[in-house]
């Protein structure tokens, strides 16, 4: 868990140095790689928890196991673009096209409306949907209303 948590960290603060770097090679490769269809098409959707089982874990963690880390660490991903648009354009289009592309607020709205309670599961949703509205981009909160 520790390992998970510290490469975590790693990932989401990389993804922000990039985006935050005035050279665009590695933005574009990025683009070109399919990064962002690999975050929408697989790492948002995944409701995998981790596999505490048999493990040694500390009791502030014990808050977070039934937690879905990729589809979390989706989410933090998003939020870095949608937050960093002006330095990366480019990343931030490529964000709203795939989000657009696989009807992610749709997606979200109809998980939210088959539930019958907020578990964690629907938290991740109301946590994107804050995420999205604190983006103010206009095209993602008017297919939110």
């Amino acid at each position: 868990m520790d390992s998970y948590v510290k490469k975590n960290e790693i990932r989401l603060n990389t993804f922000e140095f990039i985006l935050r770097s005035s050279e665009d090679t590695i933005k574009d490769q990025l683009i070109k790689s399919n990064f962002c269809e690999r975050i929408f098409l697989d790492y948002v959707r995944d409701f995998r928890e981790f596999n505490i089982q048999f493990s040694k874990i500390d009791l502030e963690f014990l808050a977070f196991r039934r937690s879905y880390p990729l589809r979390l660490e989706a989410i933090s991903l998003i939020n870095t673009a949608l937050s960093l648009r002006n330095l990366a354009p480019q990343m931030y289009t490529e964000f709203l096209m795939y989000s657009r592309r696989h009807l992610l607020i749709r997606q979200e709205l109809a998980m939210l409306s088959t539930c019958m309670a907020v578990n964690s599961k629907e938290a991740t949703c109301l946590l994107l949907f804050a995420v999205l509205l604190e983006s103010n981009e206009t095209d993602l909160v008017y297919v939110m209303t």
